[in-house]
């Protein structure tokens, strides 16, 4: 596969967002994630934004068809799992 950059925060971050507001759909985010989820040769470094990313790849999936499995409930939750994760990393970093 094709090895891309690995996503920022902020990147992943607005990937998230798009979804909470309705300005990417389930299956484009999830094609966005599915970059560095699927590509065994492009380890994402940062556990929170593999964590997201992981989530993410399955924002499209469906309980039967046409019924999302997620929800925006669901984009919330992994929005402050983010958040929190990287607020706790940083402020790791800021105790060396």
């Amino acid at each position: 596969m094709v090895s891309f950059p690995e996503p920022t925060f902020d990147e992943t971050r607005a990937k998230i967002m798009d979804l909470i507001r309705g300005t990417a759909t389930p299956e484009e985010v999830a094609a966005w994630a599915s970059q560095w989820v699927m590509d065994d040769d492009n380890a994402v470094q940062d556990p929170a934004i593999w964590q997201a990313l992981d989530a993410l790849a399955g924002a499209d999936l469906e309980v039967e068809p046409g019924e999302l499995l997620h929800s925006d409930a669901d984009f919330h939750t992994w929005l402050d799992e983010l958040e929190t994760s990287h607020a706790s990393d940083a402020g790791e970093g800021q105790r060396d």
